[in-house]
């Protein structure tokens, strides 16, 4: 058995601060929910009050994010409203949904470089355009993309009409939009932390094998190999998985990079204004995001020279490095500290449960000796 080993080589990178507002769901004709933020007040035109998020709390892949319900529209906008929103890493949706903000202060530059740029867009043919351009590289990079594309393509659709309409307060995005780039980068990290965690190639090959389905993304290439089982194949079949798991990690790897660094101008960039107000507008529009943020934040802790530990609370199993302080999860006082559980409350959780048991068993104890008595 060949030794594939799977290197995630990364050059620390730091994530610009992002402002986040409270949203408000709103509904299309034909019924799609919508998030928009309340940037702008439509009466007054005056902005309205926002949070800075410059860092996010200690492994916050490993529990904010694991722990959100994606199917919950009114969990995952409480989520967005305390940590930011995520957009979907094609179409150039990040500088889209930045743009649909500035856009609301009816500044006649903006509508003009607004209109030029997103109106009359055909953005179906965009999408088929990057769909071939991706197919000759990755088929399963196809299948994320096709999964992505109908609420990215609703998200700029419905804006172009608001803003027509003078009716857009701020950045809106399709819930479909945010909930699908949820679940694919939880998916991509739970892979990866799989593949940097665990160095037996048996043992990984079954975890991975054992999470694979029809719904997979990045273990799609797995798919032909999960009906035999890992102890029925043979050697050339191992090796064949072997090379499978490392397209499923470059694939995971290649998507989370997308939604870190898609700066791309796949419908003209903010370099495209010009007149005097270009240098304020560029510099209004360098603006971090949260997704940026988790990426970077996972690829900072695969880089740190500290090993995954395995949450001995029972009830969690989760990989972690670094021991988040749920006390203060906002704060920088969350130092990394390497540890037995992945968070302060795991380790109160499990040593209460292990008293409990401890408990009844003496009192099983008592009970039978009260009988032979």
């Amino acid at each position: 058995m060949k030794d594939y080993r799977i290197e995630v080589s990364h050059k620390h990178a730091h994530t610009q601060p992002w402002r986040i507002y409270k949203l408000e769901i709103i509904s299309s004709s034909s019924g799609e929910l919508y998030f928009m933020e309340r940037a702008i007040d439509i009466k007054t035109g005056k902005q309205q009050d926002y949070k800075v998020i410059e860092k996010l709390p200690v492994e916050f892949f490993v529990h904010q994010l694991a722990n959100l319900d994606p199917n919950s529209i009114m969990k995952v906008m409480t989520f967005c409203e305390k940590w930011g929103m995520i957009t979907c890493p094609f179409f150039n949706a990040k500088h889209h949904f930045l743009l649909s903000r500035r856009a609301t202060t009816h500044s006649a530059l903006l509508d003009a470089s607004y209109n030029s740029m997103y109106s009359n867009l055909d953005i179906k043919a965009q999408f088929e355009e990057r769909i071939n351009r991706f197919v000759n590289f990755s088929s399963h990079n196809k299948h994320a993309i096709e999964y992505l594309a109908p609420g990215c393509i609703a998200s700029f659709n419905y804006c172009n009409e608001l803003h027509s309409r003078g009716m857009l307060t701020g950045g809106i995005v399709s819930f479909e939009e945010v909930q699908k780039t949820l679940i694919l980068m939880r998916e991509a990290i739970r892979v990866l932390t799989a593949i940097d965690a665990e160095k037996d190639f048996e043992t990984l090959a079954r975890e991975l094998l054992a999470n694979t389905d029809s719904l997979s993304f990045f273990l799609e290439p797995l798919l032909p190999f999960k009906a035999s089982g890992f102890e029925r194949l043979t050697d050339a079949q191992r090796d064949d998985l072997a090379r499978a798991i490392v397209v499923a990690a470059n694939e995971a790897k290649g998507f989370l990079c997308w939604c870190a660094f898609n700066n791309g101008s796949e419908f003209g960039s903010i370099d495209l204004f010009v007149g005097d107000a270009k240098q304020s507008i560029r510099d209004e529009s360098y603006e971090g995001s949260l997704a940026e943020g988790i990426v970077l934040q996972f690829f900072d802790t695969m880089a740190a020279d500290a090993d995954w530990h395995v949450c001995r609370n029972e009830s969690c199993r989760r990989r972690f490095k670094y021991r988040q302080n749920v006390s203060e999860p906002d704060t920088d006082l969350t130092r990394p500290r390497e540890g037995h559980y992945c968070r302060v409350n795991c380790g109160t959780i499990q040593r209460r449960r292990e008293k409990i048991r401890e408990a009844q068993a003496l009192a099983e104890y008592q009970a039978i000796r009260t009988i032979e008595d």
